[in-house]
C-alpha cells in the first residue's frame, strides 16, 4: 500500500512539473488580405475564424506554431505585430531585426506583442525556419514592405 501511494505520489509530482515547465504555444496562420490581395500571418489567438472571415480575409493556411510564454535561454526574441494604417495591414517583426524608431518612421504604428521565436535554430529538437518575403506589391504601393 505504501509503495502505491508513493509511486502515485510521484507520478503526480511529475505530472505538475510538467504542467509548470510546458509552453503556451499558438497556431500561426496565413491569411490572404482583403486590403493588398497578397499573404499575412495572423496568430490563432488575434481572432476567431469568424472574426477574421468577417473582416474581409479568405484562404486560411496553418503555417507552425509559436511560443506565448517565453522559453529558456538567451535565443530567444519577442516577435512583434506592427499595423500599417494607409493600408490596413501589418507585419510581424522580431524585436532585434529592426529597431522602433525605424519602423515608426517608416508609418508603422501600434506595436503588439504576439508571440516568442528562436533567433536561430536551437541544436536540438524539431524547429524550421520561417522567413519573410518582401511582398510583391507594384512600385510605389503604400502597402509595399
Amino acid at each position: 500500500m505504501k509503495t502505491k501511494i508513493l509511486f502515485i505520489a510521484i507520478l503526480l509530482q511529475i505530472i505538475t512539473l510538467s504542467l509548470i515547465n510546458a509552453q503556451q504555444m499558438v497556431d500561426v496562420n496565413r491569411w490572404v488580405s482583403p486590403v493588398v490581395g497578397d499573404f499575412t500571418t495572423i496568430p490563432a489567438n488575434k481572432g476567431t475564424d469568424a472574426q477574421i472571415t468577417g473582416w474581409g480575409y479568405t484562404n486560411k493556411i496553418f503555417q507552425y506554431k509559436a511560443y506565448l510564454t517565453k522559453p529558456a535561454g538567451n535565443n530567444v526574441a519577442v516577435v512583434n505585430r506592427w499595423e500599417m494604417p494607409f493600408c490596413k495591414d501589418f507585419i510581424l517583426i522580431a524585436e532585434h531585426e529592426i529597431t522602433d524608431q525605424q519602423m515608426t518612421s517608416w508609418g508603422y504604428k501600434n506595436k503588439e506583442f504576439v508571440f516568442y521565436a528562436y533567433k536561430t535554430k536551437p541544436a536540438s529538437g524539431a524547429f524550421v525556419a520561417v522567413s519573410r518575403w518582401i511582398n510583391a506589391l507594384p512600385a510605389g504601393s503604400s502597402c509595399k514592405d
